[in-house]
Formats: C-alpha cells, sequence, structure tokens
C-alpha cells in the first residue's frame, strides 16, 4: 500500500512538473509563430517588437470589434493607417493601462492612441479584476509587467492557474459568422440587464470614479511622455441613460480644457439595429459604416 501511495505521489508530482514546461514550451511556440491576425481571443499572440504603427488603440471589446476576425483589414483599408489594436474583451483602464506600457516597452512607437472609452470604465472597478488576462498565453516578461503595473493579485493568480490546465483558453479563435448578426429587436429586461453586468450592479460612488480617473491620468501620463497625441473615443451603443455617461463626459471636458484633449462622443448615433450584432457591439456592417462616416473624419478634419 505504502509503494502505491508513493508512486501515485510521484506521478502527480511528475506532473505537476510535466503540465507547466509543456504549457511554457506551447505558448512560447505560438507567440513566435506567424497567427492569423483578428482570429484569436489573445492579445500577446500579436503583440509587436520594435515595430512603429500609425495609431494604437484602446478600450474594452467595443474597440475589438474594429480588429476581430478581418475587420482590421477593414480598419486599415478605411482610415489608410498601420494599426496596432490592445483593446481586449473585458478591458477597462487598469488592463489598458499595462498593455500601452507593455507596448512602450517593447520599443514599439506610433503617432497616435485613441482610447475607446466607455461610461462603465467610470464608475465600476469590475472589469479591471476580471480574468482577462487568462486568455493571454504564458509570458514571464509579460506577467512581471503586469505585476509591475498593479494589477489585481486575484487576476494574477487565476492567470496563472490557468497555465497549467490542459485546456488553453487563450487558443480560443473567435467564432466570425457572430460578428456578422443584427440585433432584431430591443429589450428593455435585457437591455437593464447588460447594465449590470457592465456595472457589476454596483452603486455609483465617488471612491470608484476617483480610482478610475487615477489610472486613465497613468495612461494620459505615459501617452505624453512618449510625445504621441491622444484621443478619447465614446463608442456607439443602442444603451441609452447608461451609469456614468455623465461623468464620464464631464471628465472628458474637464480634460479637453485642461489639457487640450480632444473627445469625440459617438455613444448617442448609430441608432439602428441593423449595425448591431447586440446591444452594444458593431457588427461587421456597423464597423464598416462608423469607419467611414465617423472615425475617418477625425483623420480628415486633422489632414493626417
Amino acid at each position: 500500500m505504502k509503494t502505491f501511495i508513493k508512486k501515485i505521489v510521484l506521478f502527480l508530482a511528475f506532473l505537476g512538473l510535466v503540465i507547466p514546461v509543456f504549457v511554457i514550451i506551447q505558448s512560447t511556440y505560438m507567440m513566435k509563430k506567424n497567427n492569423a491576425r483578428g482570429y484569436y481571443y489573445s492579445n500577446l499572440l500579436y503583440f509587436p517588437d520594435d515595430k512603429v504603427c500609425d495609431i494604437v488603440i484602446l478600450g474594452s471589446s467595443h474597440a475589438k470589434m474594429l480588429e476581430v476576425c478581418n475587420n482590421w483589414k477593414l480598419t486599415e483599408g478605411i482610415l489608410d493607417k498601420k494599426i496596432v489594436n490592445i483593446s481586449d474583451f473585458g478591458g477597462s483602464c487598469l488592463n489598458q493601462q499595462i498593455l500601452l506600457d507593455y507596448f512602450y516597452a517593447k520599443g514599439n512607437q506610433t503617432d497616435f492612441v485613441l482610447f475607446f472609452i466607455d461610461p462603465f470604465m467610470m464608475v465600476s472597478e469590475r472589469f479591471d479584476k476580471e480574468n482577462t488576462m487568462n486568455k493571454e498565453p504564458f509570458s514571464l516578461s509579460f506577467l512581471l509587467h503586469a505585476m509591475k503595473g498593479g494589477m489585481d493579485k486575484g487576476v494574477i493568480r487565476n492567470y496563472l492557474k490557468s497555465k497549467i490546465r490542459i485546456s488553453n483558453s487563450w487558443a480560443e479563435v473567435h467564432w466570425c459568422e457572430k460578428y456578422e448578426m443584427q440585433v432584431e429587436k430591443l429589450d428593455s429586461v435585457k437591455i437593464r440587464n447588460r447594465v449590470n453586468v457592465l456595472t457589476g450592479s454596483v452603486r455609483i460612488i465617488r471612491a470608484n470614479r476617483l480610482k478610475q480617473i487615477q489610472k486613465i491620468d497613468k495612461i494620459i501620463k505615459n501617452v505624453k511622455m512618449h510625445g504621441d497625441k491622444l484621443i478619447f473615443i465614446l463608442p456607439p451603443t443602442l444603451i441609452q441613460n447608461e451609469p456614468g455617461y455623465d461623468d464620464l463626459i464631464g471628465f472628458l471636458k474637464r480634460l479637453k480644457k485642461e489639457k487640450s484633449i480632444d473627445y469625440y462622443d459617438f455613444h448617442p448615433i448609430m441608432q439602428d439595429k441593423k449595425y448591431f450584432m447586440d446591444y452594444d457591439h458593431l457588427n461587421r456592417d456597423g464597423v464598416e459604416y462608423f469607419l467611414k462616416n465617423y472615425l475617418c473624419k477625425i483623420f480628415e478634419e486633422r489632414q493626417l
């Protein structure tokens, strides 16, 4: 019996060593591979080194709609710009602060940073504490960067735990047909439920706003330090009267007045359901319409 138990312990110890080594090797291989852009949920699989681009896009999944599947070709073609989109599914202020800092730390350069900022980013920390890192392959440099940047300890812990599982969510690819879908009808109950997901059903308190503003300020300072221009974009949505909207607009007005940082409020435009795959994400037709009729004009006005 003792011999059997000893064998079991040794076997488990062996697995505890083999699985992490396998994940590290697999992660390293995938990050060096020329992965089809826009198809993986991961950001690190596409992260550049020592590259120069025209625009870096920050934000949540609302900004990622400009990248998924082949939408990045549409975006670069219409804007006529080379773009690195490091927005994230579940992205928020801290997540984007860390990814932007990592972008610069890897020797990359840009001219413009477009931050697609959502009202929920002003009033809730929920998505700063979601397991957004789990969909990334293992990277020691990124792990250390996230820890240095103040990523929540629970997020770090779950990231490491996810790396010792045989199934890797970071290898998951998009089901592209989903991004062609259209909203059929507006359901007030479902919209309210969606708002609760975004804000975490928390009370809008001053403490949250102050914490989120501090994170946004770090992004602003980083962009300024590298001599780049920053523009805030409120993306289109079918959700009206979203919590945090007034707070965000007030904050952006102060930034424009005090620091001459421009913002564009596209939140209430494009209320036609045919442009949305759900209540707050543009479908492919919506992305194309938004790019041609709104985002493109920002650069036309600036003659860039």
